[in-house]
C-alpha cells in the first residue's frame, strides 16, 4: 500500500511538473481558411491535433466578419450549416466593462496564469481592404493603434516573442485576410492550479457574472 501511495504520488508529481507546447496557426485547405491546434507533451509522446474547418475572414455591411459552416448527420442525413458573425467594436467594448467589473478577481487569476506561461514565434500578417479607399486608410490608421496598444498590455504581461507583424491596406479590394502562428509552452501543474483559481472565482460570484452575461447577450 505504501508503495502505490509513493508511485501515485510519484506519477502525479511528473504531471505537474510536465510541460504542454501548443502550436497555434491559421491554414487554408480548399479556399478556405481554419485554425490548426497541436498539443504535445511528455516529450512528445502525446500528441493531438485539433482543428475548426472551413473558417473563412469575410466584410460584410462594410465590417469584418467570420464566416464558418460545419457539417451536422443525424439520421443517416448529412447537412451543411453555414454561418457569420460580425466582429462588432461594441461587443469588444461590452467584454472590457465586464473585465473591469471583474478586475480584483480576475487579475490575481491572470497574473499567475501570465507569469507561468512562454509565447514565441509570434506571425501576424493581416490584409483587409473596404469598397472605399477613404475607409480603408483611416480603418488601417486604426488598427494600427489598436494592435499596438495590444501588443503594449501583452508585453507587460507575457513572456512574449515576436517574428513578425505586418498589416497591409488593399485599396478598393474587399476583402479579409488573417495569417497567425505562435507557440505556446507552460506546465500541466500551471494549468491545473489556473482552473481550480477560477473555478473557485467562478463559484463565489456566479449570480453576478450571470447576470452581466446577460445584458451582454441581449
Amino acid at each position: 500500500m505504501i508503495y502505490f501511495i509513493f508511485v501515485l504520488l510519484l506519477f502525479f508529481i511528473l504531471v505537474f511538473m510536465m510541460r504542454l507546447t501548443i502550436k497555434i496557426a491559421t491554414a487554408k485547405k480548399n479556399e478556405r481558411d481554419y485554425l490548426v491546434f497541436s498539443f504535445s507533451s511528455f516529450l512528445g509522446l502525446l500528441k493531438y491535433r485539433f482543428e475548426i474547418p472551413y473558417l473563412n475572414f469575410i466584410i460584410k455591411d462594410n465590417q469584418p466578419a467570420l464566416e464558418y459552416q460545419t457539417e451536422v448527420k443525424s439520421n443517416k442525413k448529412k447537412r451543411i450549416l453555414k454561418f457569420d458573425k460580425p466582429f462588432s467594436f461594441q461587443y469588444l467594448i461590452s467584454m472590457y466593462d465586464i473585465y473591469i467589473k471583474n478586475k480584483s478577481g480576475l487579475n490575481h487569476i491572470l497574473d499567475y496564469f501570465s507569469s507561468k506561461i512562454s509565447i514565441k514565434d509570434v506571425n501576424i500578417n493581416i490584409e483587409f481592404g473596404l469598397i472605399d479607399a477613404y475607409i480603408t486608410s483611416i480603418t488601417y490608421g486604426a488598427v494600427c493603434s489598436f494592435l499596438g496598444i495590444i501588443i503594449s498590455i501583452l508585453d507587460r504581461q507575457l513572456n512574449i516573442q515576436y517574428s513578425k507583424i505586418d498589416i497591409k491596406p488593399l485599396f478598393n479590394d474587399e476583402s479579409f485576410r488573417l495569417n497567425f502562428n505562435c507557440i505556446i509552452t507552460l506546465k500541466i501543474g500551471h494549468i491545473i492550479n489556473t482552473g481550480i483559481k477560477a473555478a473557485y472565482y467562478l463559484l463565489i460570484h456566479r449570480r453576478e457574472l450571470k447576470v452581466q452575461l446577460q445584458h451582454l447577450n441581449s
